[in-house]
Parts: C-alpha cells; sequence; structure tokens
C-alpha cells in the first residue's frame, strides 16, 4: 500500500508537470486537463516518493512533476512490478502498461546530475475506471495478471509502419527485432512466388517508428550463424548489432531473434550469445504450439508463426481467451510485416487482433516485458 504525495498534470506538451492536489480521472483517456491524456498506453503516470527522494540525497534539486510524473507515491517501487499489474485509488483503477521511458536529449534534469530516475523507475498506465485521486489518499496493488499476450516481427521493413498503426489501435505491443547494418537498404523478396517490398527503415527513423515498443537485436547483416566457425565473427554479428541499435533507440538492448530459416539456432550458438553478449533471450523461428513457459530463454520456442499457420493461429487464439488458469501462461505471435502483402491477410490479422483485444485476464506486453527482464 502507498501514499499519494503529489498529482501532477501540464496543460501543454514540452512544459514541466505541476502539482495540483487533486484531480479527476477519465477512463480510457487520462487526467482531465492533462496534456497526454488519450487514446493510447501512457495515459498515466507514476513514480516512486522514495525513488525521488533518494534523487534528492544526491543533490538534485526537483519538484514533484520534474519528471514528467501524474503521481507521485510513497511506499511502492513501480518499477518491481511487471506490465499488466493493476492499481486501485479510491474508485480509480490503472492497469500497467510500460515499464520505463527513454530520457530525451532535451532533459534539464540529465544534463545538471548526469542522471535521470524516470527511464528506470517510472512506469505508465491506462485509466481502466475513472475517478478523482488527491493528496494523502491510498493507492494500492492488485496481482499481475497471469496471461500474456506478445507478438515479435524480424527485419525492420517499412511494413513494420502500417502494423504498429494495428498495435495501437487495438491497445497492443510487440517486439521488432531489427538489422542495424541494413538499415536504410531497399530490396525485394521473392516469398510465395509473389515479388514484394523488402525495404528497410532508415536508422535515423527507428526511435520515432519503434517508440512505444520494443527494439531487439536479429544481427548485423543476417548470417545464419549456424554456419558461422568462427567464435569472434558470432559475438560480433550479435553484439555490434544490439549496442548500435541501443545508440539509435536510446535504451539498452537486451533481446534477439534469430536470424534465417530452418535450423537458425543451435546449443553452441545460444552458449556463445549468454556467456559472450549482452542478450538476456533469444527467439528461434520454431513453433511450440503451446502456452506454457520455458527453461531456456536463450532458444525461446514461439507459440504460432502467423504467416504459414494463420488458422492455427486463431484456433489458439480462441483457446488462450477462454484459458482459465493460476499459472503465467504466455501466447507468442511470431512473423514479418512483409508477410501480410503476400495474400493481402492485413485484414485477416486486424481481425485477430480484434478478437484478442480489450481482455481484462491479459496483459499486452513487449517479449522484454513478457519475460520480466
Amino acid at each position: 500500500m502507498g501514499r499519494v504525495i503529489a498529482v501532477c498534470i501540464s496543460e501543454a506538451k514540452g512544459t514541466q508537470k505541476k502539482n495540483v492536489h487533486s484531480a479527476e480521472f477519465i477512463e480510457d483517456w487520462g487526467i482531465r486537463n492533462d496534456a497526454h491524456a488519450g487514446k493510447w498506453h501512457r495515459q498515466v503516470s507514476l513514480l516512486s516518493h522514495d525513488k525521488i527522494e533518494a534523487f534528492r540525497a544526491r543533490g538534485a534539486q526537483v519538484e514533484d512533476g520534474a519528471f514528467g510524473e501524474n503521481l507521485v507515491v510513497e511506499g511502492i517501487d513501480f518499477a518491481s512490478f511487471p506490465v499488466g499489474t493493476i492499481f486501485r485509488c479510491n474508485d480509480v483503477v490503472l492497469e500497467l502498461t510500460q515499464v520505463g521511458k527513454k530520457c530525451h536529449h532535451g532533459c534539464e534534469i540529465f544534463r545538471k546530475m548526469g542522471d535521470c530516475i524516470m527511464p528506470r523507475e517510472g512506469v505508465f498506465t491506462k485509466v481502466l475506471h475513472g475517478g478523482v485521486i488527491s493528496e494523502g489518499d491510498e493507492l494500492t496493488v492488485d496481482h499481475k495478471k497471469n496471461k500474456i499476450l506478445t507478438f515479435s516481427y524480424d527485419d525492420g521493413v517499412t511494413q513494420d509502419v502500417h502494423l504498429i498503426e494495428l498495435f495501437h489501435k487495438y491497445h497492443m505491443k510487440a517486439t521488432f527485432n531489427l538489422n542495424s547494418g541494413l538499415l536504410g537498404q531497399e530490396n525485394e523478396l521473392v516469398r510465395d512466388g509473389v515479388r514484394i517490398s523488402h525495404n528497410k527503415n532508415k536508422p535515423e527513423d527507428v526511435r520515432f517508428i519503434y517508440d512505444g515498443h520494443e527494439v531487439a537485436a536479429h544481427t548485423l547483416t543476417h548470417p545464419l550463424l549456424t554456419q558461422i566457425e568462427d567464435v569472434q565473427e558470432i559475438i560480433r554479428q550479435v553484439e555490434e548489432d544490439r549496442i548500435k541499435l541501443s545508440d539509435l533507440c536510446g535504451y539498452e538492448v537486451i533481446g534477439m531473434a534469430y536470424p534465417g530459416g530452418g535450423v537458425n539456432y543451435n546449443d553452441h550458438v545460444s552458449d556463445v550469445i549468454r556467456k559472450h553478449t549482452g542478450i538476456r533471450y533469444a527467439r528461434t523461428t520454431c513453433s511450440s504450439h503451446s502456452f506454457d513457459l520455458q527453461n531456456h530463454l536463450y532458444q525461446f520456442q514461439p507459440s504460432v508463426y502467423h504467416h504459414t499457420e494463420m488458422d492455427r493461429m486463431f484456433e489458439m487464439g480462441r483457446e488462450f481467451l477462454e484459458l482459465k488458469t493460476d499459472e503465467r501462461k504466455i501466447f507468442y505471435v511470431w512473423g514479418h510485416a512483409y508477410e501480410f502483402d503476400i495474400r493481402n491477410e492485413w485484414k485477416r490479422f486486424e481481425e485477430f487482433l480484434e478478437m484478442m483485444s480489450g481482455r481484462e485476464d491479459i496483459a499486452y506486453c513487449t517479449n522484454r516485458e513478457a519475460f520480466l527482464l
């Protein structure tokens, strides 16, 4: 249980939030008169008063709201909770949708202190039920949701832009696995007898396009890692890609998807990545057709591949919606956005997103959030 110390808003974007002491929270919108309210997943931000006080003890002169936080709460370590956690205060119900946020280049706090706590300590929520919150009110934490839906898309192609629009429409998030050495290149592929665009997004657009989602590594140039004998080259392909993407995104990239189809990983490759890179999980292309948790995060098997298993994806989706469980379950869908162009399956995939959306017992996460990393 925590106690609300401050309720902060800013009436215009780009201005510091000020403590208004009490405010109305509007369902699926945010705080009345706050510039960051809207129909998206970051409607209300929360930050621990205890973390702010520790930062002040280091010499920072910051007022409540200086980090862009809406609610300052004493007694709760928000960053320790997974996506899907529910917070309650009076009639207001908030659902945790994102942990942390990259610090923008113009952050005055970072310029003065060389650090900013919001990227690692702040969290973002959606308003599930409205009401009024005032200073001194108590805020409680509900148990996390046990059903997780997450998506993973490879190659960083321009079709990702439309796919992200669909994810935003249905309030979902995904992880996108990029080859930093191929960004900006234009190409075509022939898949299933159809010639399709395989153009890559430009490096300078990565941060904007994938904001609110997770960027993960996919190696520098998309080689089949199992065919590389030189261990140092495996490390270079993975770690340099991870570091370059971290620089582009403004946060540390820790995830990965193995490039190439077929047998694109083995025990040797995954062991090299685990021991010699900053990667903390790596996805394969082998469908498990299961929602069960897996112990080997460096050989993680997705639930289903949308392109060749579209019907199976819908079947598993209906099964997941009906699932009642006290254990943590993950429904993990993967593919490439350009594959929707092959048979013009954008509309059908949107029907899947609509079917899976808006469920109170499901947390919609990036891969990193799903794995609680």
